[in-house]
């Protein structure tokens, strides 16, 4: 894709998405929104994701909702949702995600560990 491209694709999916509780306000690109309610681990992985995503020039929404469905993570580039769940979450919530098409992301001390080797 060339750039123009790029950013035509970047627009279509950021269109889609709103701010929770709010479908007039849009989400801010690039913007890292932390959620007092989630755990520390689970904040520090939303960051590490969207950092990599911006490492690789990509763009990112985060804690976006469509329609009655909330991701915590967008990569406006490929469309590709993401969620970060709990080492210990049911396997109906995986499949959950799954079959909504949500790339679901367990969040563990050691993962962030290891990927902060790899990305650093």
């Amino acid at each position: 894709m060339n750039q123009k491209e790029v950013i035509i694709q970047r627009m279509r999916t950021l269109k889609k998405y709103h701010l929770n509780g709010n479908p007039t306000q849009k989400c801010r690109v690039n913007v890292v929104y932390v959620h007092q309610n989630n755990s520390l681990l689970h904040e520090l992985w939303k960051t590490k994701l969207a950092h990599m995503l911006r490492k690789s020039g990509m763009n990112y929404i985060t804690e976006a909702c469509i329609g009655d469905k909330r991701v915590d993570l967008v990569c406006l580039d490929t469309g590709e949702e993401f969620e970060i769940i709990a080492e210990n979450d049911s396997p109906e919530i995986r499949e959950k995600y799954r079959q909504q098409g949500v790339t679901a992301i367990e969040a563990t001390w050691k993962g962030l560990q290891d990927l902060n080797h790899t990305y650093s």
